[in-house]
């Protein structure tokens, strides 16, 4: 894995530590918010690309770097109120 994820526009390297300090930051500055980690971050990225987008789950399998896609639907993907409600209303269109 590599340690240079985030730069600068002139190249310069930052910190693995700094995309934590802008999360303190916003969270000091709107305290009202939900608090998310570092890592929830990379769940809410993937159940959004696969519930919110046409992205396939074999390509966020690949964005994510997992080795299965059963890593990625069974860990990392979650459902949403919305999926939920989108369940309930295709049962409903059955008209079973």
């Amino acid at each position: 894995m590599s340690n240079k994820l985030f730069h600068t526009q002139n190249g310069n390297y930052l910190t693995l530590s700094k995309p934590d300090q802008w999360r303190h930051a916003i969270y000091k500055a709107n305290p009202k918010l939900k608090q998310i980690t570092i890592h929830g971050f990379r769940h809410t990225f993937a159940t959004l690309l696969i519930s919110e987008t046409n992205v396939k789950p074999k390509t966020v399998q690949m964005l994510m770097g997992h080795e299965t896609i059963e890593m990625t639907m069974d860990i990392y993907t979650h459902l949403t109120s919305q999926n939920k409600k989108d369940t309930i209303n295709s049962i409903k269109l059955l008209n079973i």
